[in-house]
């Protein structure tokens, strides 16, 4: 998902493909992972490899779902690891929707990585990229039982860089920062932030996140409304006040006012 080839561009890459190939020696447990340019800059990363064999503690952990940007539950990985370059159980994506557009992209896609656990669990992730302003992420998880489910969002480890991209998430649970690690090369790791978003989810669930690159000049705002089906957002930036729909099932809407009248609408476009 991009909005330019320009120095300032806006950038997400979504993983919703295979695991690896032949024995998934070099994979990662980063089904439905993201990673994240915002305004030009590096924000959100895959932390890298860091070692093969010099530590299995360093090399379970850069491998793992925990390490990635994507959701966790029970704090299981979505494929369980075995040796240094093999692995127990492997998660299959599968993509459902991709949107192309001019003024936004849409994808959603699943894995069934989860369905391992005494109690099987689904995890679905959708995106909304609107173009030259943010994205909005919706991570579904269908179970029976009660589950821990963890978003994480790894920072690169550049200082500041934590200030160019706000991540706002809505769901019965809270947010938490934390320290971890960023490997640019192999055998080196640096210090960098994460941002973890937990919720226990009884019976399954949804947590809604909005990744707002900062402008210049611009403070976005944003905020749940009640709705009797699903869940709805106003957001607020500069002179435009949006208005997001997401249906418990079906195609998302979007609308923006600009002045007390509607000036875009992607309604009809979400509905492919």
């Amino acid at each position: 998902m991009r909005d330019s080839w320009t120095p300032e561009a806006n950038y997400l890459l979504f993983d919703c493909g295979p695991h690896g190939s032949l024995a998934c020696g070099h994979a990662h447990a980063d089904a439905l992972a993201i990673d994240v340019a915002a305004n030009g800059r590096t924000v959100l990363v895959d932390p890298g490899t860091c070692t093969y064999t010099g530590s299995k503690d360093l090399r379970d952990w850069f491998r793992g779902s925990d390490a990635h940007n994507t959701v966790t539950v029970d704090d299981e990985s979505s494929s369980s690891p075995n040796g240094a370059f093999s692995w127990k159980t492997i998660a299959r994506c599968s993509l459902e929707q991709w949107i192309a557009k001019g003024r936004f992209d849409f994808v959603s896609g699943q894995h069934d990585g989860f369905t391992r656990l005494a109690d099987p669990v689904t995890v679905k992730r959708e995106i909304l990229f609107l173009k030259g302003d943010y994205w909005i992420i919706r991570d579904t998880v269908a179970a029976i039982r009660e589950h821990r489910v963890d978003i994480s969002f790894h920072f690169d480890s550049e200082p500041g860089v934590e200030q160019t991209l706000e991540v706002l998430c809505f769901g019965n649970g809270r947010k938490v920062e934390e320290e971890a690690f960023v490997s640019h090369c192999y055998g080196q790791k640096e210090p960098a932030k994460v941002l973890r978003f937990s919720a226990t989810l009884n019976g399954g669930g949804e947590i809604v996140t909005f990744l707002l690159p900062q402008k210049s000049g611009a403070q976005w705002d944003v905020k749940e409304l009640e709705t009797n089906e699903g869940r709805a957002f106003e957001v607020h930036g500069g002179n435009s006040r949006d208005t997001v729909m997401i249906p418990a099932s079906g195609a998302w809407c979007w609308t923006r006012i600009i002045a007390g009248e509607v000036s875009e609408s992607l309604c009809a476009a979400l509905t492919e």
